[in-house]
């Protein structure tokens, strides 16, 4: 059987970074995986409002469409991405209790 060659990734650098904080939601139609993401800001009170009127406001950032193959690779690297972080937080509260 012969080997699959792993595709070269070209990093083309033009492509903007986009910042989220928040998932704002996801859908699944049978054939593409959807996700938006945004950032949550808070816009200070002004005028006569308390601080605590000040209103909460999640702005779409970006919105991600997923073949299901890719949503796949996705939701396997970040499941690998989240058991390394599980790792490295039992070894730090471990260390903080051994001193």
């Amino acid at each position: 059987m012969a080997e699959r060659k792993t595709p070269a990734i070209i990093d083309d650098l033009s492509v903007k970074e986009i910042y989220a904080n928040k998932l704002v939601g996801t859908t699944f139609d049978g054939g593409t995986l959807s996700i938006t993401m945004g950032v949550a800001r808070i816009f200070p009170a002004t005028g006569g409002e308390l601080e605590s009127e000040a209103s909460p406001q999640i702005h779409v950032t970006a919105r991600l469409a997923l073949s299901p193959a890719a949503a796949v690779e996705l939701a396997n690297n970040l499941g690998k991405m989240l058991n390394k972080l599980k790792e490295i937080t039992a070894i730090r509260q471990a260390d903080q209790k051994s001193h």
